[in-house]
């Protein structure tokens, strides 16, 4: 994008599949459920996500606008004769893809990472199974005190009328999914396998590039992202700058972004200017 090899970027698509289980864990029954106690969805998912998009760009964003909504993760959509407990008394536990078997499976195998050490600090089946059922993680996905979004979807407009949508969904399993269209070519991108593929327009024939990004490194770790920033913030304090470096500027103005976001959501998907909404903060 820096080079110029994509000509002018006028758009850019992305979508982020937050993952079923995934969001019944932390944003259903976990930590993040309730916008009241913590953050909003967009805030507390997809602040990354804004955070790359400024970094893609090199742009401010002068406006947003967005709808989203929670659909299914509430008691009206709960199956016929739903426990507010999943256990194996409950008439959809052997059915519902939310159920508490999917943490009781790995800790029979005896894998007890994440998301089972946020469930329970035990390291054997019988322990954590005590500490399940008495926790807020046995909780049925349909009877709790969740408020955040299951889908939302956001129109950002940038400098120089470059915009871009993004989406995500409860429901995608797909991870992010990013696409830069130029006026000579695009790059396209998904997280689940690993590539980068640059589309480069020659005189009207299409010439195609792929590059693998699996880091070398712990590939738990955010897909080794983890490692990548801590090693970077290591090399910054020895001196070296590289270019995924950003200021807290950065980090502020992609909040704000968020903030914003959510409330053109709260007002019905209105039309929410930044440097106005800034006033609002001050």
């Amino acid at each position: 994008m820096d080079s110029g090899m994509l000509g002018k970027i006028y758009s850019i698509q992305a979508c982020e599949g937050v993952g079923y289980w995934h969001m019944a864990h932390s944003f259903v029954r976990g930590n993040w459920r309730n916008s009241d106690e913590t953050s909003p969805m967009i805030l507390q998912k997809c602040c990354h996500d804004m955070d790359i998009f400024l970094w893609l760009t090199g742009k401010h964003c002068k406006s947003v606008s967005s709808f989203g909504h929670l659909s299914h993760f509430k008691p009206e959509c709960a199956p016929e004769g739903a426990h507010e407990h999943c256990t194996e008394e409950c008439p959809a536990y052997a059915t519902c893809p939310y159920s508490i078997e999917r943490y009781l499976h790995h800790a029979r195998n005896n894998c007890f990472g994440w998301p089972l050490d946020v469930v329970s600090p035990a390291t054997n089946y019988d322990d954590f199974r005590r500490d399940l059922l008495a926790g807020p993680y046995s909780r049925c996905v349909y009877h709790c005190d969740n408020n955040v979004v299951d889908h939302q979807v956001v129109n950002l407009q940038f400098e120089d009328d470059l915009t871009l949508s993004f989406s995500m969904s409860a429901f995608d399993q797909r991870g992010r999914n990013t696409a830069v269209m130029g006026t000579e070519g695009f790059i396209s991108s998904t997280t689940d396998e690993s590539t980068i593929r640059v589309v480069k327009y020659n005189q009207g024939i299409e010439s195609y590039e792929e590059f693998n990004t699996e880091a070398e490194t712990d590939q738990f770790g955010h897909g080794g992202g983890d490692y990548i920033l801590v090693k970077e913030l290591v090399d910054l304090l020895n001196g070296e700058v590289s270019v995924a470096s950003t200021c807290i500027d950065d980090s502020v103005e992609s909040h704000i972004v968020a903030l914003a976001v959510e409330k053109s959501r709260e007002l019905g998907g209105e039309l929410v200017h930044i440097n106005d909404y800034v006033k609002t903060l001050n």
